[in-house]
């Protein structure tokens, strides 16, 4: 978090990605003591509306997305939101269950992608989104009777 709030940021280049679980009972509270997001991150987590979007705010993206879990099924209770707040140097991802799209986003970071900028981060995890979707679509069709 010193990386964030240093005077030399700006002329370091890179991000930082913090992945957080809203199901520990701490960690949004963690969150509002250690990092600066906006008013709309933390609204939208309250937010009982679950659709898709994502909107400007100031110079941040906040982002409210659905996702599938591991077993999806396509039933509703399958379907989880996360959660974005996206900058020039920090994006945060928060999400109350494991989802499929942020797990291949992290397995790609591991194998070395190189994700240059805040931007690129989103931009890779929608397609994962996308990817994980088509794929989930795909199989449930071949099951279908018919």
């Amino acid at each position: 978090m010193q990386w964030l709030q240093s005077e030399v940021q700006g002329k370091t280049p890179g991000f930082v990605w913090l992945h957080i679980n809203l199901a520990h009972a701490s960690a949004e509270k963690w969150l509002r003591e250690h990092v600066t997001l906006s008013d709309q991150f933390y609204e939208s987590l309250r937010d009982g509306s679950r659709s898709t979007r994502v909107e400007l705010d100031d110079d941040m993206l906040v982002a409210v997305v659905n996702d599938v879990h591991y077993d999806f099924a396509f039933e509703p209770s399958e379907i989880s939101t996360l959660w974005l707040s996206v900058g020039p140097r920090l994006v945060v991802s928060a999400r109350l269950q494991p989802l499929r799209s942020i797990d291949r986003l992290r397995d790609a970071v591991r194998r070395g992608a190189r994700l240059k900028t805040s931007v690129e981060l989103l931009v890779h995890l929608m397609q994962d989104q996308g990817d994980v979707l088509v794929n989930r679509c795909s199989v449930t069709w071949r099951r279908r009777p018919g």
